[in-house]
C-alpha cells in the first residue's frame, strides 16, 4: 500500500491478498514486526519479523479447532531474512546476505547515512528471550558483521556512569522500543525486556 498524505488517500500497490502467504523468489511470505530502513537512494529496506515459515526451524505449528475438528492452519517463525523493495519498479528483491543475525522480531533498525549503513540492534528472538546484539549490514559486500555488546539470550548488562562511552558499557536485551540517528551517533530508547522489564532509558552507541 501507498499512503498519499496531501489527498489522505491509500492506493493498492500490488502483493498477495490473501493472509498466511509462505511467499516466494520474488515476494516475501506475510510477516509482522521486521526491522525497515530507507536508504540515500530511496531504496527500502526489511529484516527479519515474525511470519510464516515454508519450512525450517524456530517452527510452530498453528492449530485450530473447528467443531471439534483441528486443522493445521500455517506454520510460523522467527525470519532472518533480508529484502528490498524498489519504489520505482514496485518490485521485492531477497538479497543473500552472508553471516544473517540471529532469527527475530522487533529490532531496532537505525540508519547511519555517513556510510550508508544499516544497524540492528536488540530484539525478539524466541517466546520472552531477547536479544541487546548491534549488528551492522555492509551493502556494498552483502555481509552483516557483528559489532558486538551482547548477544541473544543473555541477561548481561552494564550501564556505566552516565554520558560516558565505555567498551565495557552493554544495553539491557529488549525489543519494541525506538532506534534513530542523530549528530553521528544512534540512539535506542525505552523498549520491553526480559523478565517483564519495561525500559525507560536510553543509550548512545557510537557507530564508529
Amino acid at each position: 500500500w501507498k499512503f498519499n498524505y496531501n489527498t489522505l488517500e491509500w492506493t493498492f500497490i500490488g502483493g498477495v491478498t490473501s493472509s498466511s502467504q509462505t511467499g516466494s523468489s520474488t515476494w516475501p511470505s506475510a510477516r509482522y514486526l521486521g526491522a525497515q530502513w530507507i536508504d540515500n537512494g530511496g531504496t527500502l529496506w526489511m529484516f527479519g519479523g515474525w511470519g510464516v515459515l515454508a519450512d525450517g526451524n524456530n517452527v510452530s505449528d498453528i492449530l485450530v479447532n473447528i467443531k471439534g475438528h483441528v486443522y493445521n492452519v500455517f506454520r510460523l517463525g522467527w525470519l532472518n531474512d533480508l529484502w528490498t523493495y524498489s519504489t520505482s519498479t514496485n518490485t521485492w528483491t531477497q538479497i543473500n546476505a552472508a553471516n544473517p543475525p540471529v532469527a527475530r522480531q522487533s529490532g531496532y533498525s537505525i540508519y547511519d547515512p555517513r556510510d550508508d549503513s544499516l544497524y540492528l540492534f536488540a530484539g525478539s528472538y524466541a517466546a520472552s528471550q531477547f536479544c541487546n546484539d548491534v549488528q551492522r549490514y555492509d551493502k556494498t559486500l552483502k555481509t552483516w558483521q557483528y559489532l558486538g555488546f551482547g548477544n541473544c539470550g543473555g541477561w548481561i548488562l552494564s550501564y556505566g556512569n552516565k554520558g560516558e562511552f565505555n567498551s565495557t558499557n552493554i544495553p539491557g536485551a529488549r525489543c519494541m522500543g525506538a532506534g534513530f540517528f542523530y549528530a553521528g551517533f544512534l540512539f535506542a530508547f525505552s523498549g520491553w525486556g526480559s523478565r517483564g522489564t519495561l525500559f525507560n532509558i536510553g543509550v548512545r552507541i557510537d557507530s564508529c
